[in-house]
């Protein structure tokens, strides 16, 4: 008799791919005996389906993976991006910020520069303030 390729499915415990017909349970002598070049036919033809079935899974789990990693790189391409931006928007902050901690330095030292004058002249403008009592008005146009 021949025997026949059957494709164990997944999960099940069968360990032979081949399906021998037997001369029934209660012949003694077991299962007709079948020719080397018969079960070797079996198997090469049971290993081309297997890797058939093995190239497909493969071809269809690698296809989930790059579509995957496709995401993951736009994601992270995304990310570089705003991440460039926001480097280059805090480079600018920063260098406005020390602008504008010069110019403060600047304009407190005219600060303090301009506090000083006005004291000084304050200062002077009272000395010219001066009253003096007793002396009559004009005494400066009379001469000595």
């Amino acid at each position: 008799m021949m025997s026949k390729l059957n494709k164990p499915k997944r999960g099940t415990t069968d360990s032979l791919p081949l399906d021998f017909a037997t001369k029934g349970p209660a012949d003694p002598a077991g299962p007709a005996p079948v020719s080397m070049s018969a079960v070797v036919s079996e198997l090469e033809k049971f290993c081309v389906a297997l890797t058939a079935d093995l190239t497909a899974e493969f071809q269809n789990s690698f296809a989930s993976f790059k579509a995957s990693i496709d995401a993951i790189q736009t994601t992270v391409t995304s990310h570089g991006h705003r991440i460039d931006s926001l480097e280059h928007s805090a480079d600018d902050t920063g260098d406005r910020v020390r602008e504008l901690e010069a110019s403060c330095v600047s304009l407190a030292a005219d600060n303090k520069a301009i506090k000083e004058k006005l004291s000084d002249l304050e200062n002077r403008s009272r000395r010219q303030n001066l009253q003096i009592i007793g002396l009559p008005e004009g005494f400066e146009s009379l001469h000595f």
